[in-house]
């Protein structure tokens, strides 16, 4: 039996307790930190939402970015950009919004007449508008009817006979003609749910007219211009844009899309820098970047990594690069508010209608066009600074940061940085805490470490690096008071018998052999084992739609099934993760074959989720399907954890390398992976193949990877397919492109729809439009776990 005595149970105790505790806080902040991170802060779909405690900290860190710009204060916009407000001024003397059309096509003649360099409209023209040109005819020849004296009606006659000839369009039609390039008109985009609003004729002039206006391709080496893989490349998402009217479009006008992307509590505080459009394919700029792009000169260039993740923006001219960031887990980026509205200069349209505002006061100057009324146009927007602001002066903000090449981001290392602080902080407090008499001393230690970290964050936030707060600060006030309380807590607690403890990871007959040999059990010890990670796919999508006691049901009777089967093949349950199995073999007791009874397992598995599959099927329940990864190394096995809580389990790189190979089944659209460890000790006796070689995450040497198609040995057509596959793998990596296409070709011969090597397929036609150097090795870099 395990001796577990209360000396030796109360020194351990004495010993651990804090820093378990600390770090069991310091692991649940940064787990829920983590998800955070992951967890969209705008839904990129309809009706998507995040957890209530991933929205809890989205809606708590919005608020606490809120307080850093008002801390921070309002800093000096760039002195070109200025907005033309239509504003409680100008609908005194025209009216109220929305007005005839020739007064914008006046305002926009003034603009150009002082030789602004680039006008941005936060205004739509999408619309036929009412031409009452014919009503003052009619006016005018009963006038001339009339038996008046002319001299008394002169006059009148001269301004019916102006308002006559005029029309709204027409003067707005040659404002544009005469700005061109330098006019840029904001568009609305609508997602495919809107599809309906809309008829088929209007869509297909949406799709003409816009196609000239989307950003297909980048510049290329030698002045060579090359196409996006618009498909690819992970954007914020629409179905197509509602465009101006046809005669509003002059030759090199551009269009600009005004939409906004609110957080979880509706504040602005990131945008949608573009656009991806389905109908017609392409990406639409936002209506600020492409005016700071016709003020600039420059185009506007999207570059993205190895996961086709938007990175950036460029804005390339001859005389400098301007690079926008995009946030790393969604394609948006931050906006940098210089600070209210009334940061920029503003003037009313009427004035610049009337020819009140000097013309050298906006030569050469970025204008901003919109209605800043309250209640006549809806666009009132929450944002750092108020409640309550017209987004012309959000637009305003962008421009800005273009134009002075300075944003706000949040690089990804920082949230390696935060959850490393994060656990520093509770393994300090753990060490700090016990040692400090006084329970004064005790909260004025958690009190500073709260004014340290607000301080770093806000010197970074000045420097336009945006720190998470409100996490860190979760875990300093968390890991002091769980430390607190536990030094007033008894660190005894009641001894386990060995049984009851073991028999939830151990089948019934390794228990018993175990028992006899506790010294197994007892102490680590490091051996050549194989471990086994299985998950589900689409867990998160199938638990939002089972109510939460159908969804324990649901997965009981999975993991039932599961853990039999890893007991038959007389392996060691390690733990649950959620929905995942973790598994070894080869401890406690010796297996020889522990490779291959891993992979027997991992095929039974498969088949008892066939037969799950028929069950649920009836049943009505949903189906999904799971990943297995598997790998063979030196690991260390034992009695792990500390002196309040043990857990037999294993640690190593081998054990990492298992669960990395796992989660690469989502890319290779694969069930089971095993590792290089595994292949030598079982390759004569399992059904499988080569799929290439991988660099998982935090590892810089690439592992040789390998799919598990059954037991026993391959032939015919199978054998064929397996040689051609692997075969395409070596022909791909010497870069011998046309080779490897013709083999993997034949793959799907034999294999109709093989996901790998369609995979492998869609490689071979981008790099060879895309040729990678002579320093590739062909390996697939892995960018999550």
């Amino acid at each position: 039996a395990y001796d577990a005595g209360p000396s030796n149970m109360r020194q351990l105790l004495s010993r651990w307790r804090y820093e378990l505790a600390a770090l069991i806080v310091a692991v649940a902040c940064i787990g829920l930190h983590l998800k955070t991170e992951v967890t969209h802060t705008v839904g990129l779909t309809k009706g998507e939402q995040s957890s209530p405690e991933v929205r809890a900290v989205q809606l708590l860190e919005g608020r606490a970015t809120d307080l850093k710009f008002r801390f921070r204060g309002p800093v000096a916009p760039h002195p070109d950009v200025v907005v033309v407000a239509i504003d409680e001024k100008s609908a005194q003397k025209y009216g109220l919004w929305p007005w005839p059309r020739e007064r914008i096509a006046q305002a926009l003649e003034r603009l150009l007449d002082a030789d602004v360099k680039a006008v941005g409209l936060d205004i739509e023209f999408t619309d036929e508008a009412s031409d009452d040109s014919g009503v003052f005819r009619t006016l005018l020849s009963q006038l001339d009817a009339s038996a008046a004296p002319p001299e008394s009606v002169e006059a009148v006659r001269a301004e019916l006979k102006k308002l006559a000839t005029a029309s709204g369009d027409e003067a707005l039609q040659r404002a544009f003609a005469r700005g061109g390039a330098r006019v840029v008109q904001g568009i609305a985009t609508f997602s495919s749910d809107d599809i309906k609003d809309f008829s088929a004729a209007k869509l297909d002039e949406y799709q003409r007219l816009l196609g000239p206006q989307l950003i297909t391709s980048v510049p290329g080496p030698g002045g060579t211009t090359l196409e996006l893989p618009v498909g690819r490349i992970e954007a914020y998402r629409q179905y197509s844009a509602q465009t101006p009217l046809g005669r509003f479009i002059a030759e090199g006008s551009g269009f600009g899309h005004f939409n906004f992307a609110p957080d979880v509590d509706g504040s602005i505080r990131r945008t949608p820098a573009v656009v991806k459009l389905d109908a017609p394919p392409g990406f639409l700029p936002s209506m600020p970047l492409r005016t700071a792009a016709a003020y600039l000169g420059a185009r506007i260039v999207p570059t993205w990594d190895r996961a086709f993740n938007l990175t950036a923006l460029q804005l390339k001219s001859p005389e400098r690069t301007i690079s926008w960031p995009i946030e790393g887990n969604e394609p948006f980026a931050l906006i940098d508010y210089v600070g209210p509205g009334s940061a920029f200069r503003t003037l009313s349209v009427v004035d610049v209608i009337e020819g009140k505002v000097p013309a050298e006061q906006l030569k050469g100057k970025l204008v901003l066009i919109g209605v800043t009324l309250v209640g006549s146009s809806g666009d009132q927007r929450v944002t750092p600074f108020k409640e309550l602001e017209p987004g012309i002066y959000t637009h305003a903000s962008v421009a800005s940061n273009l134009l002075m090449n300075r944003f706000l981001e949040r690089p990804d290392t920082f949230v390696l940085w935060e959850a490393l602080s994060m656990l520093l902080i509770g393994l300090t407090m753990a060490f700090a805490i016990p040692r400090l008499k006084s329970f004064s001393l005790k909260g004025l230690l958690m009190v500073a470490s709260i004014l340290v970290w607000l301080t770093i964050d806000y010197r970074l936030f000045a420097a336009d690096l945006q720190l998470a707060t409100i996490m860190p600060l979760a875990n300093i006030v968390l890991s002091s008071f769980s430390l607190i309380f536990l030094g007033y807590l008894s660190v005894d607690r009641e001894k386990l018998k060995m049984r009851n403890t073991f028999s939830r990871y151990l089948g019934e007959d390794v228990m018993e052999e175990a028992i006899k040999n506790p010294d197994k059990l007892n102490q680590g010890e490091k051996r050549e084992m194989t471990v086994l990670f299985s998950d589900i796919r689409g867990f998160t999508t199938l638990s939002e739609r089972m109510l939460p006691e159908k969804l324990a049901s649901f997965i009981n009777e999975y993991l039932s099934p599961m853990t039999r089967i890893v007991f038959d093949e007389k392996g060691t349950l390690d733990k649950y993760i959620g929905d995942a199995v973790m598994a070894f073999w080869n401890a406690p007791l010796d297996q020889p074959d522990h490779a291959l009874r891993a992979c027997k397992a991992a095929v039974a598995m498969l088949v008892k989720l066939e037969e799950l599959k028929v069950k649920w099927r009836a049943e009505n329940f949903p189906e999904f399907d799971i990943g297995v990864g598997i790998n063979t190394g030196p690991m260390i096995v034992g009695n792990m954890g500390s002196d309040v809580r043990v857990d037999y389990t294993v640690m190593g790189d081998a054990v990492n390398l298992a669960s990395r190979l796992e989660g690469t089944n989502k890319e290779y659209e694969t069930r089971v992976i095993v590792g290089e460890g595994t292949w030598p000790h079982v390759k004569d006796q399992v059904i499988g193949r080569r799929l290439g070689a991988v660099r998982v995450k935090g590892k810089r040497k690439p592992v040789r990877i390998y799919e598990l198609r059954g037991i026993g040995q391959p032939s015919g057509p199978e054998l064929d397919a397996i040689r051609r596959f692997e075969a395409g793998i070596d022909a791909y990596t010497e870069q011998k492109w046309d080779e490897a296409a013709a083999l993997f070709k034949g793959v799907l011969d034999i294999w109709v729809g093989d996901a790998p090597t369609r995979r492998y397929l869609e490689e071979i036609a981008w790099l060879k439009d895309n040729p990678p150097g002579a320093g590739w090795d062909g390996v697939y870099t892995a960018t999550s776990k």
